[in-house]
């Protein structure tokens, strides 16, 4: 469920007096208060907010619709925040939670202001901190409601399968923590609510690829219910809110695998286990790393099949697109050796080795990218995951489910768009074995980790081999085949393994250095394995 961390002081919030309802928090006298003294605060301490590392110069609120209720009024604000890098815009949904209407913390956690009216105090708040505004949207998308804002319509634009989704009288309102970049609230058990919190004009491309997926008869990824999507007047716009089913599941399979590790790791840190024990224990889990890679497969296979909307038709890719994604990998690759020289120590020798060793190998890995890329020549490019990785897999009686369609969202929607390489969603999945692994050593005393390491490298290896197993199966038997040659999808995997281990390095550099000996382990290891050479870390171990 939803929470804020306890070491979190709730901050002192201004009071605003409403005279006739909601809408008054746009009045010139209450906007300043929120623009100048709520908001830059309040979107430091938000999740969902992306620029943590810029100084906000002004947040504004952009736009602020009313959308009247049965029990709540909402005004849908668009907040526009300008930054020292750019701009930026944000969805907050903003409601009253009154004195004594809820036991719940969370509407004033959430709150930007305390508001009177008459007698009456409350809080101004995320409307996601409301029961009744999940219930309402819901009630929205069922009627197709339409309504008439500045300069357009709010559409509520309803999946035929939503008329068949059952809820209670009251049904149950849960909040997920786990997401970033948007807000998702389960009612019911039964329809999960989405919250696009950055705005974007244009295709969103988690309603886009749910709606083919659900047409296609895809079966293991949520099913699209709705969306509720801002239309202006000229036909632009964006998607505000998104309705899927509720998928029953036992969480995802990022916390499966560290759970799965943990148990690992306490068996195999006894002196007198052996590797015939690791088979064993493992066991499990590779039935696990099978079922992911038949589903992702089954998942590029549909994107693969021919259709008559140019979004979802698949390309050959010629030598101009197979050359671009040579170019990017060799500029991203690029950007991690000039981030690895401007770092002056770092946290263990092993570390420090392995960058060593790659800046040492980074002309030769360099020479290695254009006859990587070559290889794509003639492959289909077509629509992908994009941002693939453990966390966006469900666990759930026995099969998987994937989710989370709406690609890496620090990027433009044309990038999150565009038809790519399947390989690249392969190689998001094999880096994200191997960070699984390194995380749960991480959490083990030097006592423990020595015994595991090399049962953990070996869980990487073939649990990498299952999925690639499995995964091949599939696309082998796929028509259209994405990638008919065994050589080429070689290639292309390691282009973009070397592609997402470069971003990783850059990543963790700028964000978690903390966690750059992951990447750093991972990129070596790559490395040794092209250039048929053993890094020194390795050598010495």
């Amino acid at each position: 469920p939803w929470h804020v961390r306890p070491s979190e002081p709730l901050p002192e919030l201004a009071t605003l007096v409403l005279r006739t309802g909601l809408s008054d928090v746009l009045e010139p006298a209450a906007r300043k208060i929120l623009e100048t003294e709520a908001l830059p605060a309040y979107l430091q301490r938000r999740r969902w907010f992306a620029a943590k590392d810029q100084k906000i110069v002004s947040a504004k609120l952009a736009r602020g619709d009313k959308i009247p209720g049965r029990s709540l009024e909402i005004l849908l604000t668009e907040l526009e925040v300008q930054l020292s890098a750019g701009r930026e815009c944000y969805l907050l949904p903003l409601g009253i939670s009154w004195d004594g209407d809820t036991s719940s913390a969370l509407p004033q956690q959430l709150a930007l202001a305390r508001v009177r009216q008459g007698r009456r105090m409350g809080y101004l708040t995320d409307a996601f901190a409301v029961d009744a505004f999940p219930l309402g949207v819901i009630r929205a998308l069922r009627a197709g409601a339409v309504v008439n804002v500045q300069g357009g319509e709010i559409i509520c634009r309803p999946s035929p399968l939503l008329a068949h989704v059952e809820l209670p009288a009251a049904p149950e309102v849960r909040r997920l923590s786990a997401e970033q970049s948007n807000s998702s609230i389960i009612v019911g058990q039964k329809i999960i609510l989405k919250l696009l919190r950055r705005v974007m004009d244009g295709l969103n491309p988690e309603v886009e690829m749910m709606r083919h997926l659900t047409e296609a008869g895809y079966a293991n990824s949520p099913k699209l219910l709705g969306e509720v999507a801002l239309v202006r007047a000229d036909g632009s716009g964006h998607s505000m809110i998104v309705a899927q089913e509720f998928v029953q599941n036992q969480g995802d399979a990022w916390q499966y695998t560290q759970n799965y590790l943990a148990r690992f790791i306490e068996t195999m840190g006894l002196a007198n286990k052996d590797i015939h024990d690791e088979a064993d224990q493992l066991s499990g889990y590779a039935s696990f790393a099978r079922s992911v890679g038949t589903r992702l497969a089954d998942l590029h296979a549909v994107f693969a099949r021919p259709n008559a909307d140019p979004a979802f038709a698949p390309e050959r890719a010629d030598d101009e697109d197979a050359a671009a994604w040579g170019e990017d990998a060799a500029a991203q690759l690029s950007r991690a050796f000039d981030a690895l020289q401007k770092i002056k120590s770092f946290s263990s020798q092993e570390a420090a080795q392995n960058a060593s060793f790659i800046l040492d190998n980074r002309h030769d890995l360099l020479d290695l990218i254009p006859s990587f890329a070559a290889a794509g020549k003639g492959t289909l490019r077509t629509r992908i995951h994009g941002d693939f990785h453990l966390g966006q897999v469900l666990v759930s009686t026995g099969d998987v489910y994937i989710i989370d369609f709406e690609g890496e969202p620090a990027k433009k929607l044309e990038i999150r768009r565009a038809k790519a390489s399947p390989l690249r969603d392969v190689a998001g999945l094999l880096r994200s074995f191997d960070y699984a692994a390194s995380v749960a050593a991480q959490a083990q005393p030097p006592s423990v980790l020595a015994d595991t390491d090399a049962p953990l490298a070996r869980f990487v290896a073939d649990m990498s081999e299952q999925f690639l197993a499995s995964y091949r199966a599939v696309a082998q038997q796929a028509a259209p085949r994405w990638v008919e040659d065994d050589a080429a999808e070689a290639a292309l995997r390691d282009l973009f393994l070397l592609e997402k281990v470069a971003y990783e390095l850059c990543y963790e550099a700028a964000n978690r250095p903390d966690w750059l000996w992951i990447p750093l382990r991972g990129f070596a290891v790559i490395i040794a394995r092209l250039l048929h050479i053993t890094p020194r870390v390795l050598q010495d171990a």
